[in-house]
């Protein structure tokens, strides 16, 4: 009898420990394969490209299962049942480590840097053969986690042959457009080289069709009807034509009142870089470049500041009530007081009456930056409460990030930024 129970007393306890392996193996399951979204908001895309269709917003807190992982991308299914693909620029990396499942490995010595440009501030050096963990790609830079999680950007051309085979440098944006694509705008240019300041080839018309020939960092190079060829900002491209481009493109626009506002200036300069570059400088120049371009398409553009002047919120507001505009864009760009620890785009909103507007915005904001967009959002600002038109702040990257510093004072990302927003005012008045 003693040995029965002793014999079954060890049947028990293998079985025991069995179940419990089970159940720790079905919880590393799980656990390898969720997430929860620690972003206040994140698109949920039908194809892996953001020119595809949104399905819709995830949530903050909001838990995902992930079914696929590419370089750039995760196809997911919600609790609910939804399933898409969230661009992993939109997540916050450092909450998600079971993402760092691509290994490389460096062929030589070299700089781990701050942003993709050899010319920023250099993080550690690393050694050859170090393995590091691919989490982005951007022009010829990819970013990556190494071993003892610094974070970072270094240059394809310091990785092993190997592991560049199977790496796909062309920015996540852009790369699924077809071969056959199309002039967003009116006048756009065609230049000799991938350069604003180079020979203007020709000016193209909104919807005339190009050929894709190559693409350089966010250059493509293009091949006209007419067989001219020249290159062209990926932001000035589109894979859809238009039935009548002239007659759409520049009746939405025209007659319109716009009210661009320059966030600080005068007594007020605002956030600061880590190289003493000032917020009120980078607000001005990328509102003078939106208000050329809304100017072109005939829109009646008015600027609550044109230099280095001090205007009250009040005032701002009030500008934009007493021209009765049809739409008021407030420029800012953030900051944290931690150095490095927050990047990212977002669109706030007051009244009820903007929010469309800020949809539209924020979408093509979405697009087209090379920053996490991190939504729309209702935001209690004076020049917004105050205002009674349609009006809108757009916070445009975080000065207190090296990146996004970087890219807020540069002139190709400004005007990126002036298309989107003009884009989206177009697709707004448009609706109306």
């Amino acid at each position: 009898m003693r040995y029965t129970r002793k014999k079954f007393f060890a049947w028990l306890i293998i079985h025991l420990i069995l179940f419990l392996i089970l159940i720790l193996c079905i919880f590393s399951f799980n656990k390898t394969k969720k997430i929860t979204i620690n972003s206040n908001f994140v698109n949920l895309y039908e194809q892996p490209t953001l020119t595809s269709k949104l399905n819709k917003q995830l949530v903050k807190k909001q838990k995902v299962i992930i079914e696929q992982n590419k370089i750039n991308w995760l196809f997911v299914k919600t609790t609910t049942g939804k399933s898409g693909w969230i661009n992993k620029r939109q997540l916050k990396i450092n909450d998600i480590p079971l993402l760092y499942n691509i290994k490389i490995k460096t062929n030589k010595q070299t700089n781990l840097y701050t942003t993709y440009s050899k010319k920023s501030s250099v993080i550690q050096r690393l050694n050859k053969n170090d393995t590091l963990y691919l989490l982005n790609t951007h022009a010829n830079f990819v970013y990556i986690k190494t071993a003892k999680n610094k974070f970072g950007w270094i240059n394809i051309n310091d990785l092993k042959a190997t592991d560049k085979t199977h790496l796909n440098f062309v920015d996540h944006s852009i790369k699924n457009l077809p071969k056959e694509i199309y002039a967003k705008n009116n006048q756009i240019k065609l230049y000799s080289a991938t350069s604003n300041k180079s020979k203007i080839v020709t000016s193209l018309e909104a919807g005339e069709k190009l050929e894709k020939l190559s693409l350089t960092s966010n250059w493509y190079k293009v091949k006209t009807s007419n067989n001219q060829i020249g290159y062209i900002p990926t932001f000035d491209v589109t894979p859809n034509t238009f039935r009548e481009p002239t007659k759409e493109i520049n009746n939405y626009l025209k007659n319109k009142v716009i009210v661009i506002d320059p966030g600080h200036g005068g007594e007020d300069p605002g956030s600061i870089t880590s190289d003493d570059r000032y917020e009120e400088e980078a607000t001005l120049e990328t509102s003078k470049k939106l208000a050329k371009l809304l100017k072109e398409k005939g829109a009646k553009v008015i600027l609550t500041r044109n230099g280095d002047d001090t205007v009250s919120l009040a005032k701002r507001a009030k500008i934009s009530n007493d021209n009765n505009a049809d739409a008021f864009i407030c420029i800012h760009y953030d900051s944290t007081e931690k150095h490095n620890v927050a990047s990212g785009t977002t669109t706030y909103y007051y009244h009820d009456n903007a929010e469309k507007l800020a949809n539209y915005i924020n979408n093509n904001l979405a697009q087209n930056l090379p920053l996490p967009n991190k939504g729309v959002k209702f935001g209690d600002h004076q020049v917004t409460r105050d205002n009674k038109q349609p009006a809108v702040l757009l916070e445009l990257g975080y000065l207190s990030n090296d990146n996004d510093a970087a890219l807020a004072f540069s002139d190709e990302y400004q005007k990126t930024v002036a298309n989107s927003i003009t884009a989206g005012l177009e697709n707004y008045f448009k609706d109306k």
